[in-house]
């Protein structure tokens, strides 16, 4: 076992979580599938990458938190705490028993029911994201739970909040001349700079 993942281990059960694996790495951190014995419960704790652990990298993914908190939705991933553990940022969330869209299709296409309701909860979650004014800006498919039944739009990594009229823009976060987003699957207008729009996630 890793020695971050020693730590990580340690520094959770100090917050009452008792961490049985990693689930998963991305770009700003790594998730572990943990128990709250007090609620008898499984969640996924994602917890910063410490050669991310920056101001600005530490903001985002409080930001990350923030925003997953303020969308509560039957197709987004809910959140449950978001706290430090000896210096770690993390934020609990709730642990999907599934696979994403992207693994799903390893093993070959899904029967034409599926796909559809698949869509119809995808956009049923950008809907309710858009109406309160957040981008996601990196919709594909590992990004995307499936159950076999339902759908949850995860990962609010690098969304954005667009603001209402009337009121001023967010500082970026993103660095000048970075794409937010991953190349494949990113909008004409992501790819040539220009910022992105509910959209640009349709």
């Amino acid at each position: 076992m890793s020695t971050f993942f020693e730590r990580v281990r340690a520094a959770l059960a100090q917050k009452g979580y008792q961490v049985d694996r990693v689930l998963g790495s991305g770009g700003m951190g790594t998730v572990v599938l943990a128990r709250q014995p007090r609620l008898n419960r499984l969640v996924a704790v994602k917890v910063i990458r410490p050669e991310l652990h920056t101001a600005a990298a530490t903001q985002r993914f409080i930001g990350e938190a923030q925003t997953l908190a303020d969308l509560a939705h039957r197709h987004i991933i809910p959140v449950y705490e978001a706290d430090v553990a000896d210096g770690l940022p993390y934020y609990a969330m709730q642990y999907l028993d599934g696979e994403t869209v992207a693994d799903r299709l390893r093993a070959g296409p899904m029967p034409r029911k599926q796909v559809l309701k698949l869509g119809r909860d995808l956009l049923d979650a950008l809907e309710y994201a858009h109406a309160h004014g957040v981008v996601h800006r990196d919709v594909k498919p590992a990004n995307v739970f499936w159950d076999g039944e339902n759908a949850a739009l995860v990962d609010f990594g690098i969304a954005k909040r667009v603001p209402a009229a009337g009121q001023e823009s967010e500082e970026s976060l993103t660095e000048p001349g970075a794409h937010a987003g991953t190349w494949a699957y990113m909008s004409p207008e992501q790819l040539t700079g220009v910022e992105a729009s509910p959209a640009s996630d349709l």
